[in-house]
Parts: C-alpha cells; sequence; structure tokens
C-alpha cells in the first residue's frame, strides 16, 4: 500500500467532509440539491480509500498505527443485547446516498430492489413485505429525503472488544486527558439476564463499575485501541 497516497487520501476527505457540513449548515437537507459535485468527489475519494485500505488487514493495520475512533454499545437484531465496541474513526460519516421517503417511511434502494429480491425470502415474509409496499406512496408521489443526512457508520470500522484488547478512553471535553487506560477483561454474563441503564448487555469490564463503564460507550466518548495480536 502507498501510505503517502493513503495520506493524501484521508486529507482531502476530510476537506470535503468538512465542506460538505458547511454546505449542509446553510441549506440544511436540501444541501444535495444545490451542490452534487461536493457530494460525488466525497464518494469518489471514499472508494479510492477503501481500496487503499482493503489492501491491508485490520490487524495489520492495527499492529502499525493502532485504531483512533470513540467507544460504542453495539446491538441490533440478532445480538440478544449489546456489546462493548470500538468504531474507527475513518468510517464513521461514511457518505451514503440512499433515499427516505418523508411520507411512506420506505428506502428507495429497498423499493427499486424488492422484486428481484423476493423470491429469495421465506413465503411468511413476502407476504408481509408486500403488504407493505401495497400501502406505499405510487411513484410519482414520494418525497425523497437523504436517508443519512449526516453520514453513516460503515461495519467494516467496527470493533467488538475481546479479551486481550488495549483499550484508552479519553475525555470528550478535554481530548488530551485519559479517563482509563488497560487490558479489557470481560466478565460474561447470560443473554438477559444483566443490563447497564435499561438496556441489556453481554458483559462487565473486571474492575470499573458498570454504569461508569458504559456511560463512556453510550456517550461515545473518543479512544484509541490495539487490537489483540493473533
Amino acid at each position: 500500500m502507498n501510505e503517502r497516497l493513503s495520506e493524501q487520501l484521508v486529507k482531502k476527505l476530510s476537506s470535503l467532509v468538512m465542506e460538505k457540513k458547511a454546505i449542509q449548515s446553510v441549506l440544511g437537507n436540501q444541501y444535495w440539491h444545490y451542490d452534487k459535485m461536493v457530494v460525488f468527489a466525497i464518494r469518489d475519494i471514499e472508494r479510492k480509500l477503501n481500496g487503499d485500505l482493503k489492501k491491508m488487514s485490520k490487524e495489520q493495520i492495527g499492529k502499525q498505527v493502532g485504531y483512533k475512533g470513540v467507544c460504542c454499545f453495539h446491538s441490533e437484531t440478532g445480538t440478544e443485547g449489546g456489546y462493548w465496541a470500538f468504531q474507527d474513526e475513518r468510517f464513521i460519516d461514511r457518505f451514503d446516498d440512499n433515499k427516505l421517503c418523508a411520507k411512506c417511511g420506505l428506502y428507495r434502494e429497498f423499493l427499486e430492489n424488492w422484486h428481484n429480491r423476493r423470491l429469495k425470502h421465506p413465503k411468511s415474509l413476502i407476504e408481509y413485505w408486500d403488504g407493505i409496499i401495497e400501502k406505499a406512496c405510487k411513484p410519482e408521489k414520494h418525497s425523497w429525503q437523504p436517508a443519512f443526512p449526516n453520514g453513516k457508520w460503515s461495519y467494516e470500522g467496527l470493533h467488538i472488544l475481546k479479551d486481550g484488547d488495549r483499550l484508552t478512553v479519553y475525555s470528550p471535553k478535554k481530548l488530551d486527558e485519559i479517563v482509563w487506560s488497560g487490558d479489557v477483561s470481560l466478565k460474561k454474563f447470560p443473554v438477559f439476564s444483566q443490563d447497564a441503564f435499561g438496556l441489556w448487555i453481554h458483559a462487565d469490564q473486571v474492575g470499573v463499575d458498570r454504569e461508569t463503564w458504559a456511560k463512556w460507550f453510550f456517550e461515545e466518548y473518543p479512544a484509541e485501541l490495539i487490537t489483540k495480536a493473533k
């Protein structure tokens, strides 16, 4: 990987993202209609940057420079609760051009591709979504808006914390002030048995008060991560 090229791309991307946010702060969600060139430029740089990053494994990147980003709580359908996690800053606020209808609440990409995908799903799911789509706006009546006006986090930057990972948490008010630093050591629980602030969790960090630890992740404190070597 050409490290100098990647560095240049990161700087270019950061500049474009700032320009996009400046436009958005003035024009709101309608910035897309006023300056497509900026949006397309961001997408082009991101694609090039992703191409460079994929030439190296996440483990290699972690060994060389570590990861900078934020603590986060990862919970979605199927996780049966939430995991303590870390999101790489390079994969935060990623440009996403998907659109959402303000009237019926359905995604344009889903509507455009559902009929090509529907036969791949169980009959019960097909019937369910067919019923939802029947109630959607007629094609000419949709009111499309950016689905993720502030960008979208990418799974490529998600790290579920594991025993042996090295985590350093910083104060969001003073970025050079270390709140906590140490090795991740998780005490695991059966599903749906423990919670933090009312949300199901899978583990506690040994030696740290549960609510204190949870606050750092729920409020997405800035952090650095060095992954456990395999």
